[in-house]
């Protein structure tokens, strides 16, 4: 069979998915792991020919990915400045594994060796990313870079480092026997090792209804998307929610306005923070959001609510969090999604398509106690060497414009199809982040299974919504192919 080009490849899929060979990876894989979120049956075969949105599984069957390892390969498959620069065999070298399953080659026991490139021509250090980072960021100031290995981790630290900052004020403002009483009032104890710290000190944040924020306890905690991510486990007791795009919602509502002093001296903290379920201003570390919300349905920001929410923020001297993991790195058509609203975060939390967890502030937000935040992996070398062609490709290859311009003429095609099918409904989207509702989530279920078994790789969001995460740099044929699939399978959807 002749090896397939990008310039003329399309979907190929003999009989149903997945095929023989693909079930033995996934029954050998399947064998010691735990339960997550695979929607579907999808093998990635990397020693097999992958290109742009283009790839393939053990069977030989060829599929266009619409969700791109869920926004974690914003370049698609084997992008060559990619291969050449870092020397990996193949890309994306960190895939979505809780969501597909990876092969090499036909058959698990015998894998198939793969071919490394000579040499890496242009090899890239963390260094390198924290510049490159700031040069794409300059309407922030961002002069300050934590690597980590994942979105989760990256939320987590943006808001260790905001409640540090925000603890760190209190002490400068309060005396120390104010922040006791405090604690005293709220039954908050010492840690019973480290006799000089407590174990819980109340430093509040607001998060979004809907948000999604990643699985970790202390991101979990912020994320309140569906009930089956957070059931079953405990949560930081300091997070208030506040309505996602309501833009008459008094967020002052959420704080009890006076002075800490005036709460603590009156013996009402734990009046104001267990049974009025309030925040004291002067507690409040943060504020978090995204931009256009992922997990949660594919609910965009409304420019309005997003400003006052930033406004609330730095009026009550809480740091602003964007959290840019899904939204960031151009595939709103801007670098970071908020920009298209005008509003410069104080923290921005990264990952996926940048490959490496990243936190981005102003070193004056930062701890600068050594030890206050730290990581053993960082990211890793090979992910920020990655992460630099990554970003170089989307600058040189002016795929921030492309991510505009097709998630324009992508939307026209999806509200076209929408007008031939009444089941499709509210599309929607911000450069390359799209989205449309079915009537409910068995028709969503069944829309993303016709389409995996007619080769279009796309997610659910929401309680009926499904995702399209193409690749930055996908083309006008590559999108045309993609809502023919995408019609045929609603055509199946609708006779049920």
């Amino acid at each position: 069979m002749d090896r397939p080009h990008r310039e003329s490849a399309s979907v190929r899929v003999a009989g149903s998915l997945p095929g023989p060979r693909a079930q033995r990876w996934i029954a050998a894989f399947e064998a010691g792991s735990a339960p997550s979120t695979y929607v579907y049956p999808f093998v990635w075969d990397v020693s097999e020919w992958a290109e742009g949105p283009f790839c393939g599984d053990p069977d030989g069957n060829i599929f266009l990915d619409c969700c791109t390892h869920v926004a974690s390969a914003p370049l698609g498959y084997n992008h060559p400045r990619i291969l050449t620069e870092c020397g990996v065999p193949f890309d994306p070298i960190k895939t979505a594994d809780h969501d597909f399953y990876l092969a090499v080659g036909p058959d698990p026991a015998r894998p198939r060796p793969l071919r490394l490139p000579a040499e890496a021509g242009r090899f890239r250090t963390a260094g390198h990313l924290q510049q490159k980072l700031f040069d794409l960021s300059r309407g922030f100031g961002f002069d300050t870079a934590f690597f980590v290995n994942s979105g989760a981790e990256a939320v987590e630290n943006a808001v260790k480092i905001a409640m540090h900052h925000c603890w760190q004020r209190l002490c400068q403002r309060w005396p120390a026997a104010l922040l006791e009483e405090l604690c005293r009032q709220l039954h908050l104890p010492w840690h019973p090792y480290l006799t000089e710290a407590r174990t819980n000190y109340p430093l509040f944040g607001i998060a979004m209804s809907g948000a999604f924020h990643g699985r970790t306890l202390g991101a979990l905690s912020l994320t309140n998307s569906r009930t089956v991510q957070r059931e079953g486990y405990a949560a930081i007791p300091w997070v208030r929610f506040a309505p996602y795009n309501d833009v008459a919602f008094d967020f002052d509502k959420l704080l009890d306005q006076r002075d800490l002093a005036a709460i603590v001296e009156a013996g009402e903290a734990a009046r104001v923070i267990y049974e009025q379920q309030k925040a004291p201003r002067d507690l409040l570390a943060y504020v978090i959001a995204e931009p256009l919300q992922g997990e949660g349905g594919y609910i965009i920001g409304e420019t309005a609510f997003l400003r006052r929410l930033a406004d609330f923020a730095h009026r009550h001297e809480a740091l602003y969090i964007s959290d840019e993991v899904q939204t960031g790195l151009g595939r709103s058509g801007r670098f970071w999604a908020i920009e298209h609203h005008g509003v410069a975060a104080d923290i921005v939390a990264a990952a996926k398509g940048l490959r490496v967890g990243a936190v981005l502030s102003k070193r004056q937000h930062f701890p600068s106690q050594p030890g206050a935040i730290s990581s053993t992996w960082a990211g890793g070398p090979i992910a920020t060497a990655v992460a630099v062609s990554t970003l170089e490709v989307i600058e040189d290859e002016q795929l921030m414009g492309n991510a505009e311009i097709l998630g324009q003429e992508a939307r026209s095609a999806l509200q076209a199809v929408a007008e031939r099918h009444a089941a499709m409904t509210n599309v929607r989207g911000l450069g390359l982040m799209l989205a449309f509702d079915l009537p409910g989530a068995a028709e969503r279920a069944a829309m993303v299974q016709a389409c995996f078994q007619r080769g279009l790789l796309l997610l659910g969001c929401g309680s009926r919504g499904v995702r399209l995460l193409p690749p930055l740099n996908l083309r006008p044929r590559e999108l045309r192919l993609a809502v023919t699939l995408l019609e045929d399978a609603l055509r199946d959807v609708e006779r049920g």
